[in-house]
């Protein structure tokens, strides 16, 4: 048995596994003390980056979603590969999806996307001091970079233009950030 906060996990079923997602159901005892289940999605730990140049602009990505069958704007970003520290998996997918390097990058914290049934914790980081080149997406990937000035991309995440929950925060995580090191 395995104690997590006020739950206590009895067991645990591997439902589904693939290099990306898992998926397990635990028999638990609940806070209350009653017995259940409680299945969780498993997502492979992410970075997401949002890139900002000395005019102000920032770098996004747009691409279809399979998942929500939509086209979505968002901060490039993925999943960190296994033994890899998260600011190079930032900075392998910043260059991978727009062909921008960096030289000077911030951690903005992590973020738990959908935390009651989704474990996906996914990095945050501010990329400064840009270079430009040549992308190289996954084959699967189908991205176009957008280019806007950062308050234009803030006024779209606040008023659901850009919808992206991970993209939404670092956009207004960056905002924080950036307005107290002006103030400084």
């Amino acid at each position: 048995m395995k104690k997590k906060g006020p739950w206590k996990a009895i067991k645990t079923e591997v439902c589904y596994k693939d290099p990306w997602v898992k998926v397990t159901k635990d028999k638990v005892i609940r806070p209350d003390g009653n017995l259940g289940y409680y299945s969780l999605v498993h997502i492979k730990t992410g970075v997401h980056v949002l890139p900002i140049d000395k005019k102000g602009n920032v770098y996004l990505v747009k691409e279809y979603k399979y998942g929500t069958e939509c086209f979505t704007i968002e901060a490039p970003g993925g999943g960190i590969d296994r033994g890899e520290m998260p600011l190079r998996a930032a900075k392998r997918e910043l260059k991978e999806e727009t062909g921008i390097k960096a030289k000077k990058w911030t951690i903005l914290g992590i973020v738990h996307p959908i935390s009651g049934v989704v474990k996906s914790p996914t990095h945050l980081y501010l990329a400064q001091d840009l270079s430009f080149g040549e992308s190289s997406p996954e084959s699967a990937e189908m991205l176009k970079i957008i280019k806007l000035p950062f308050l234009k991309a803030f006024d779209q995440a606040m008023s659901g233009k850009i919808n992206e929950m991970t993209t939404i925060v670092l956009i207004a995580r960056a905002k924080n950030y950036l307005k107290r090191v002006s103030a400084k």
